[in-house]
């Protein structure tokens, strides 16, 4: 409670420095802006509006529980008992968090599932989805799909480490009654709702990664930072151009600081989070889990730093022009070890014979 009247008080404050901002830097602002349009356009809605339509006419068809089947085992052991969830967790791993935090949201709104569970969900589900990390991570940014694969199932596997931690505070609640609507209950969406719904959602995460592009050129246009600073400050801003950042950086840098891009997800994914999931849960759980899962990230990789091609830098006191040797001929070793058996034998010879 105090928190939240706290961060109230500081609303009006934060707006007047953020208009007193775009103000000096009305250049940087609309630069900022270009970049997120190219940024929504170019990778966000084409991504995720097909992925909001499908997924939601996924979730509210009759039957849904099949697609799921492989993950039953799996929720059932978390304790989340309605039959869409293991379909619904299935779409966040795929779709990623944006997906994850609008299904929950609309699973939550419609009573088919309890805060609990909602809550032990968007811990398990919420990442990045493989679409981003394998191709754009891997793919275009570090120029290598199995790095971008191996973040991919290790962030996953952060996600189930950070709810094992968390298990005691977020376990869902034990309940006799049943919970969730049965499978003859739940309403089919027809195409032109799912449509509405996944435009407004759409809109709403280009809001917030247009909001946060503008911030952060803006910052970087009246405080002068260098590459690292630059690359942390996008990270905590907005997660696609903090891993973009990173990859500027060379060595280790770039990969460890992708990995922290995949494991905080920023104050844009928060945002769109908030927005997508309502307030129905807190957010103070999942934001430690995303710490603890960060930790997991990058100690992961560590781990598996010697299965990652790549280069290495190596240094080395040789000249430039090094003469490599390679394996004699057979005649040509042995002429060599006659004339050595030679040398040898005179020495031999003139050492014995001044005794």
């Amino acid at each position: 409670m105090i928190t939240t009247n706290l961060l109230h008080r500081l609303t009006l404050p934060f707006a007047v420095i953020y208009g007193i901002l775009l103000l000096c830097v009305p250049k940087a602002a609309a630069e900022g802006f270009e970049t997120g349009m190219r940024l929504c356009v170019g990778s966000v809605l084409p991504a995720l509006f097909p992925f909001f339509v499908v997924s939601s006419l996924m979730i509210h068809a009759p039957g849904n529980q099949v697609l799921g089947r492989p993950l039953r085992p799996f929720v059932r052991a978390c304790g989340l008992r309605p039959k869409d969830t293991a379909v619904l967790l299935m779409l966040s791993w795929l779709g990623g968090y944006a997906v994850c935090a609008k299904l929950i949201g609309d699973a939550l709104r419609t009573k088919r599932i309890r805060r609990s569970e909602a809550q032990a969900l968007l811990i398990l589900g919420c990442c990045s989805s493989p679409g981003f990390v394998i191709g754009s991570v891997g793919g275009f940014m570090l120029g290598n799909l199995r790095i971008g694969i191996l973040l991919y199932f290790l962030q996953l596997a952060s996600n189930l480490f950070a709810a094992a931690l968390l298990w005691a505070k977020i376990r869902p609640e034990e309940s006799s009654s049943a919970t969730g609507l049965k499978a003859d209950c739940i309403t089919p969406v027809s195409l032109p709702q799912a449509i509405s719904s996944a435009l407004d959602s759409s809109l709403s995460v280009c809001g917030c990664v247009l909001f946060f592009c503008v911030t952060v050129s803006a910052i970087k246009a009246v405080i002068p930072m260098n590459a690292l600073v630059t690359a942390c400050l996008c990270a905590v801003m907005e997660i696609s151009s903090g891993c973009y950042a990173f990859t500027r950086l060379e060595g280790a840098a770039a990969v460890y600081g992708i990995c922290c891009c995949l494991g905080i997800l920023s104050a844009s994914v928060f945002s769109q989070i908030r927005y997508l999931v309502g307030s129905g849960i807190p957010l103070r759980w999942f934001a430690l889990s995303r710490l603890c899962g960060t930790l997991f990230l990058c100690m992961g990789l560590r781990l598996c730093m010697a299965v990652l091609p790549g280069t290495a830098p190596v240094s080395s006191s040789l000249s430039e022009r090094v003469i490599v040797t390679n394996r004699l001929p057979w005649d040509s070793a042995f002429l060599l070890l006659c004339f050595l058996c030679a040398v040898l034998y005179k020495l031999y010879g003139k050492n014995y014979n001044c005794k």
